[in-house]
């Protein structure tokens, strides 16, 4: 007897129509709270793109070519550039991967690229925290963690496609067996300065400046840093009373301790010298009435 080795091409089954549609529903509800802060074309582009996709799956159609795909990435990636300088930093590269999330979503043919796919998804649901940390955005982002899980579940479901209890409640399992990693990491894991996702340009503290609206303890924040506050030299004189001498601040190389200091020293002079101005006036306004 003869054993023949035949050689299996990289050709898989056609995706399953349901999986694809939970899979770009899962996407749309992960990108949808970036939806009201991207531009406007990234968000046109993101629902242009994932409507498409269901319309290929829908109708059973070829995906684009790969020249199509490589055009429509340069042309994206030169836009995110233009409209935000860059492509690097917490706006610009949420931007970027938000459109490539959408590009692998129209590209996908194979069990692999899913897979991609759904991981990035699991990362887009991090980025969402860039932005803010609030209660229901935690709840909602869990919710989105369920879908995806229900659509790997889907995914990995040979035969038939699964019921919608058949997704969920697997995936509800998983993550009630997270549940408890979560809180250990949360009790233990060490405390830092700001979110641990924050990227360092998004760094507010200790920096120089003030801002449109102040909270307690922003000034104490800020007389913290030993950076220059001011590189000019400017000279403010307060002639009121010209029994007083001049008031000069000088704010070369000064660090903002220093100048707060100064600050509040003049504060304090300038308030003495409207005092005596006041005085005066009302004592010349009873000598002029007892005239």
């Amino acid at each position: 007897m003869s054993l023949h080795v035949v050689g299996l091409n990289h050709v898989s089954a056609p995706l399953d129509v349901k999986n694809v549609l939970w899979l770009l529903a899962a996407m749309v509800f992960v990108v949808g709270p970036h939806l009201l802060r991207l531009p406007v074309w990234v968000t046109i582009f993101f629902l242009v793109t994932v409507a498409w996709r269901a319309w290929i799956s829908w109708s059973a159609l070829r995906s684009p070519p790969r020249w199509f795909m490589w055009g429509v990435t340069i042309a994206t990636t030169y836009g995110t550039f233009l409209t935000y300088g860059r492509i690097f930093g917490r706006e610009a590269g949420v931007t970027l991967l938000i459109i490539m999330a959408a590009l692998k979503l129209l590209e996908m043919r194979t069990q692999r690229d899913v897979i991609l796919a759904i991981y990035l998804g699991f990362f887009l649901v991090m980025t969402n925290f860039l932005f803010s940390q609030t209660i229901p955005l935690g709840l909602y982002m869990l919710a989105c963690v369920w879908i995806f899980i229900a659509t790997l579940v889907g995914f990995n479901r040979v035969g038939r496609s699964p019921t919608l209890r058949e997704r969920l409640r697997p995936a509800g399992a998983l993550l009630v067996q997270a549940l408890p990693l979560m809180v250990a990491f949360f009790i233990l894991f060490p405390r830092a300065m700001g979110p641990l996702w924050a990227l360092p340009q998004d760094q507010r503290s200790g920096t120089t400046g003030l801002s449109e609206s102040m909270t307690p303890g922003n000034i104490a924040n800020l007389i913290k840093s030993d950076s220059i506050a001011f590189r000019d030299l400017r000279t403010y004189r307060f002639a009121a009373d010209p029994c007083d001498t001049h008031l000069a601040v000088r704010l070369v190389g000064k660090s903002i301790v220093q100048v707060v200091k100064q600050l509040a020293v003049n504060a304090h002079r300038l308030h003495t010298v409207q005092h005596r101005v006041a005085r005066s006036l009302q004592h010349q306004i009873l000598f002029n009435g007892d005239l």
